[in-house]
């Protein structure tokens, strides 16, 4: 009983510290600078992993059209099936650089994200993506 307690103020101490960063200056700012944030080139290819099961890569290009430098960008990626109807959301980070480093203004850099386990339902078609969260230097 006293373990389920101490998880659930856990969780409930956790939940508040990221609703406190979520509304904080920065966040606003980086909220504000995603639609800054332009994907583009998007690709898939297909390989294995050590095991030999299916891997597929999506791949493409982030470009930084704003003043700041990005130093992490997470992106939702949307798989539909052949109605068009959302089989899986999955949301995963592309891109982080650590110390100074990052995307510069009008820069680009490269991403590739790999996803194994794909719904069977799955087009196949490259998914759609979202920029989802970014990290201002």
């Amino acid at each position: 009983m006293f373990g389920i307690l101490l998880l659930l103020s856990f969780l409930a101490c956790r939940r508040n510290l990221d609703q406190h960063y979520g509304t904080g200056i920065l966040g606003e700012l980086e909220e504000a600078y995603r639609t800054k944030v332009i994907v583009s080139k998007l690709g898939l290819s297909k390989g294995e992993n050590f095991l030999g099961d299916t891997v597929f890569y999506v791949k493409g290009i982030i470009t930084n059209s704003g003043e700041e430098k990005i130093q992490r960008v997470v992106l939702t990626f949307l798989f539909k099936d052949s109605t068009n109807q959302v089989v899986l959301k999955d949301t995963r980070k592309a891109i982080e650089y650590r110390g100074g480093r990052g995307i510069e203004s009008l820069q680009v850099a490269e991403f590739q994200v790999a996803f194994d386990n794909l719904p069977q339902a799955w087009n196949y078609i490259v998914p759609e993506v979202q920029v989802s969260q970014i990290g201002l230097q």
